[in-house]
């Protein structure tokens, strides 16, 4: 997901620790592919919703999926046995056969426009050489952090499937001095951006997770260059189906046992245009 940084932006942004507490971030190994995800009870993860489907629709089964914690080389497997996507949109629950060792809580409010969050997961990450991102092969499966903002004040007219604005957050990647969309310019180190494999992976505020990152999309070199738009569907639009399906209570109540990580992170802002 994060790119060593060869400047002060990289592909996932400037790589940051990614040690407790985003340790209980892991990944959701299918017969299909592979995305990561965000435990938010001793039992129930959250991920994207086509890292348990493939590409026909067809739910991946129980026997061949596993949420793994450590990392894809070393590691420990945790079986599945429920697997329950939203009926429609990019959202899915999966539930461990034995209890995790933490999780987190969520914010199931609307987050506001320019809102600083941190951004967790397993996918590839890249290389910056002379105004260009290459995606290094093989890189899936190292737990990686970076950040970025809520920039909810463009809409850019690209890829209809993400305007629904009730249901995802959009955000951008800014870099080589550009502030492609007028959104304040790169947070401090650079912004982050989700690729391959980082599916699923949390976006957290203040340690809760609002959204999990679904896509991207714009920009050149398939979506990996400065310019590109990252997409988080909004956990605020799915608060029925998460807590009807996994009885979680409300978020304030799972906070209080998500192992106090709410105290990590502070708000922050972009840094004006000067």
């Amino acid at each position: 997901m994060i790119a060593v940084a060869a400047s002060s932006q990289a592909v996932m942004g400037n790589l940051l620790s990614a040690a407790a507490p985003w340790d209980n971030v892991g990944m959701v190994l299918t017969s299909g592919g592979s995305g990561s995800g965000v435990p938010i009870s001793s039992r129930w993860v959250l991920t994207a919703g086509h890292v348990v489907r493939s590409g026909s629709g067809t739910i991946t089964g129980t026997g061949t999926t596993n949420f793994r914690l450590g990392s894809l080389s070393s590691g420990t497997n945790y079986a599945i046995d429920q697997i329950i996507p939203h009926a429609t949109d990019d959202v899915a629950l999966i539930r461990t056969t034995t209890n995790l060792p933490g999780w987190y809580g969520m914010n199931l409010n609307t987050v506001a426009n320019q809102t600083q969050f941190d951004i967790v997961g397993f996918g590839i990450t890249g290389t910056y050489n002379a105004g260009t991102w290459t995606t290094t092969g093989g890189s899936y499966g190292t737990r990686r952090r970076g950040q970025n903002v809520v920039s909810n004040t463009f809409n850019v007219g690209q890829n209809s499937g993400f305007n629904r604005w009730t249901q995802v957050y959009r955000y951008d990647f800014d870099g080589d001095g550009v502030d492609f969309f007028n959104d304040g310019g790169p947070v401090s180190g650079g912004d982050a951006l989700g690729l391959s494999g980082d599916s699923g992976g949390g976006i957290f505020e203040n340690g809760n997770v609002f959204a999990l990152h679904v896509g991207r999309f714009g920009g050149s070199g398939g979506g990996t260059q400065f310019g590109t738009i990252g997409v988080g569907i909004r956990l605020s639009h799915y608060s029925d189906f998460i807590r009807t399906t996994t009885g979680v209570p409300e978020p304030g109540t799972v906070a209080a046992v998500a192992f106090g990580i709410g105290a990590l992170a502070v708000r922050r802002r972009k840094r004006s245009k000067k």
